[in-house]
């Protein structure tokens, strides 16, 4: 197992370093993007939501587009051995519930499902090729590869809106804890 996992790594080294490039454009691009963030420029509009981060949020956002990009990966291209493309998202995975603890019984159950399906794509896959090439499965697997990443993309975007509303509940209650010093200092001067 271990013999055939490394030498799946040595064939698809070039593809795992073209994934692990983009992804670190990517990262510098949105870094980039948001540390010399004004509000009076144009982009402000798009980048709004990503500014004001802690470093939790930074990781977990940064989790979840790691997981978005290896499922749709996973669903487009065809390996024998989908074990290393299942374990990347697995260990992303337990990266973001250990930063959002909450949300431990939610995402486990998601990304079972998304791993189910990824899967089942890749059987479906291997029997067309060592089996038979059917059109029936052909349209299956099509279906399957729509639906894993629309699928995939729901619940990205669902993180993102769960990362952007708790950056808002943490920024509403520093407002208020600053509101209230200033009331409490103003009151003590009189």
């Amino acid at each position: 197992m271990l013999q055939s996992t490394i030498y799946n790594i040595n064939i698809n080294l070039k593809e795992l370093a073209l994934f692990l490039g983009v992804i670190l454009l990517l990262g510098i691009a949105i870094y980039a993007l948001t540390s010399k963030f004004d509000i009076h420029k144009k982009r402000a509009m798009y980048l709004g939501l990503l500014t004001g981060l802690n470093t939790h949020q930074i990781i977990s956002l940064c989790a979840i587009i790691i997981k978005l990009f290896c499922i749709i990966y996973s669903a487009c291209t065809y390996t024998e051995y989908i074990l290393l493309g299942l374990a990347i998202i697995l260990v992303v995975e337990v990266i973001y519930i250990i930063l959002n603890p909450k949300k431990l019984f939610f995402e486990t159950i998601n990304t079972a499902a998304q791993i189910i399906f990824l899967y089942l794509i890749n059987v479906l896959r291997t029997y067309q090729i060592q089996v038979s090439n059917e059109m029936n499965v052909g349209q299956i697997t099509v279906i399957l590869i729509i639906f894993i990443i629309l699928y995939a993309i729901y619940f990205f975007l669902k993180g993102l809106e769960d990362l952007v509303a708790t950056k808002n509940k943490e920024k509403s209650k520093h407002n208020k804890e600053k509101k209230v010093n200033n009331t409490l200092d103003v009151g003590g001067k009189k």
